[in-house]
């Protein structure tokens, strides 16, 4: 209605309820602006802390694979100490059995010693024996 009375009062009437609409929408708006602000501020320090235990995690899973790692490198080395304990029983039974059968060796050759000291001790008169039985024939 102002307008068709004047224009410049039209004009002052739209810019007065312009500022009027936007004091409302400010103050609807303004605590939403805190709680925006007061939201990004908490999750910047949800996102600070996300990556300090980020960090954390990753450095637990290094760790973890780390020892995994020694685990590994432990069995293998548990395993071979196992098969070359094997090998050293192997070994011993068969040195064992080496050793009884020279022990039995030995117990021959000792007889046969004894047997050729005896022949030894009559090789003389079985030269004699011999040369005179050759000479006889002869």
């Amino acid at each position: 209605n102002v307008g068709k009375v004047s224009r410049a009062a039209k004009g002052l009437c739209q810019w007065c309820k312009a500022i009027d609409v936007y004091a409302h929408v400010a103050k609807e708006v303004e605590p939403k602006r805190m709680r925006l602000k007061a939201a990004d501020d908490d999750l910047k320090s949800a996102q600070e802390l996300l990556e300090a235990q980020c960090v954390k995690l990753s450095d637990a899973i290094k760790c973890v694979q780390d020892w995994e790692g020694q685990v590994k490198e432990s069995e293998a080395q548990l395993m071979s100490l196992q098969n070359q304990m094997l090998t050293c029983e192997n070994r011993l039974n068969r040195s064992a059995r080496l050793t009884n059968a020279l022990g039995k060796e030995l117990d021959a050759w000792a007889d046969s010693i004894s047997s050729y000291e005896s022949q030894l001790n009559n090789v003389v008169g079985d030269a004699l024996i011999s040369s005179v039985f050759i000479n006889y024939c002869a």
